[in-house]
């Protein structure tokens, strides 16, 4: 039997037209798949909520909710007083020491605040603590030198001195300035300065919760303020130091 050599080498001519589909194919997957994983990856930097979709309005309703409940505030914590109306002694208080006034009798030289000895006048009357009694007196000099931001008063004394009333006594004095009648007025507030406008929590009807109002004040004592606008006869607020609820507008008390 004889070949035809020619015959033989024509299958081998065919064999790139053969390949053609099978690299087509390769070629095609290699740029497809990875173009379709590149798109179910998650963008970097973006958060996973942005990713997973918007957050829903039941999620957005329940933190706000949260972020308007109210602190609670326990009311052993805080001091709470009441709105009066009557009348009120408006007093400034100082420290001193008993010295010789002559005559084997003693004064007590006070010293006051620049800003509270603005109101002493000679003649207005006074009060003396030696921590063994309290001794009446009046205001019968007011020195005009400001040393150091302070102003020097005397007080005299009258009647019989306690034991222990001896010159070089640190004693306490309080001199009556004004008094006020028939007006409102609180236990002066942590917060609270004469002729100033402050705020304060007010009790509501049945005490569980407290709103802030603002309060303007006026004339002030060494106990308490007059109470000009913001509150009313019988309102209760807090007085304590609420300097740490700052930006609150209300609270709960337990």
């Amino acid at each position: 039997m004889i070949l035809n050599a020619n015959r033989m080498r024509r299958p081998l001519r065919q064999w790139p037209f053969l390949l053609a589909p099978v690299v087509l194919i390769g070629v095609s997957a290699w740029l497809v798949i990875p173009a379709a994983n590149s798109q179910k990856a998650p963008q970097v930097g973006v958060p996973q909520s942005e990713s997973i979709g918007p957050v829903s309005a039941q999620s957005v309703s329940s933190t706000s909710r949260q972020s308007q409940v109210p602190p609670e505030v326990y009311k052993s914590t805080v001091m709470i007083a009441s709105v009066e109306r009557g009348t009120i002694l408006i007093q400034k208080r100082g420290l001193g020491v008993l010295v010789p006034a002559g005559n084997r009798r003693l004064k007590a030289a006070i010293q006051f605040a620049a800003t509270q000895a603005k109101d002493i006048r000679v003649g207005q009357p006074a009060s003396i603590d030696t921590r063994q009694g309290i001794i009446s007196g009046k205001v019968i000099n007011v020195s005009s030198n400001d040393s150091g931001g302070e102003i020097d008063v005397d007080v005299s004394l009258e009647g019989d001195l306690p034991d222990g009333a001896i010159p070089g006594l640190n004693v306490d004095g309080v001199i009556e300035t004004d008094r006020l009648n028939d007006v409102l007025y609180v236990t002066r507030p942590a917060n609270g300065q004469a002729g100033g406008v402050s705020s304060l929590f007010k009790l509501e009807e049945g005490g569980a919760t407290a709103t802030r109002v603002p309060v303007k004040f006026g004339k002030s004592s060494v106990t308490v303020v007059e109470v000009l606008e913001g509150l009313n006869l019988g309102d209760k607020v807090i007085i304590s130091d609420m300097s740490g609820y700052k930006g609150v507008n209300a609270i709960r008390l337990k």
